[in-house]
């Protein structure tokens, strides 16, 4: 079953919230009804080197569990359950598609990145 695989997620993220540093990526939501990106009142823009860098944690994690959903993806067509592969491939497809989205989204947003 994939149903596994989403149960270890919720923990890592779960144990990362109760254990973890106290500057994790959901506390830093914006305080403020903004909905472009100019500043709010009386707020100083960041420079871009004291924005925070992405971690590696995030990124093992999501390639281990990749890896895990890709493994039971095999086990599953090798045993003819096709439709466990299916969902499997879409627990896959849903990380990595949280990782892909952000940087399309950014670059097409930002026309100066664009490559000719």
């Amino acid at each position: 079953l994939p149903g596994p695989g989403v149960g270890t997620l919720a923990v890592a993220a779960f144990a990362e919230g109760l254990f973890g540093p106290m500057h994790a990526e959901f506390e830093r939501t914006p305080k403020t009804a903004s909905v472009s990106d100019a500043p709010a009142a009386g707020e100083i823009p960041m420079p871009a080197a004291a924005r925070p860098k992405r971690r590696v944690p995030y990124l093992a994690f999501e390639t281990i569990f990749v890896a895990t959903q890709a493994a039971w993806i095999a086990y599953f067509v090798f045993q003819g359950n096709f439709l466990s592969a299916v969902w499997a491939s879409w627990l896959a497809a849903c990380i990595i598609g949280l990782r892909i989205i952000p940087v399309v989204t950014r670059n097409s947003q930002n026309p100066t990145l664009k490559q000719a």
